[in-house]
């Protein structure tokens, strides 16, 4: 199981209406792949983006054109969390 796939199982425990749009299966294997997170309670879109789906992810908000770096899972569930309006640690 890839990073990004343990990030969104454990966003959608905490978020059961989720909405993650993935990245299409391409075949270039330097391209970063993208994915938008985002919940129906909000007006955020949030961005995780890595080129192979594992840490360190770099994330954007549509709120704040900062990138942020997350180097661990727990690390990109808090900020995701975070950025989309729950603060709750990561379990």
């Amino acid at each position: 199981m890839r990073d990004i796939d343990q990030v969104i199982t454990a966003l959608r425990r905490r978020h059961p209406d989720l909405n993650v749009k993935e990245p299409p299966t391409t075949h270039a294997a330097d391209d970063d792949e993208i994915w938008f997170i985002k919940h129906p309670s909000t007006s955020v879109e949030v961005q995780l983006k890595s080129p192979n789906g594992n840490c360190p992810f770099m994330i954007e908000s549509s709120l704040n054109p900062e990138r942020v770096h997350a180097a661990s899972i727990g690390e990109a569930i808090n900020m995701v969390s975070t950025m989309l309006g729950s603060d709750d640690e990561a379990t």
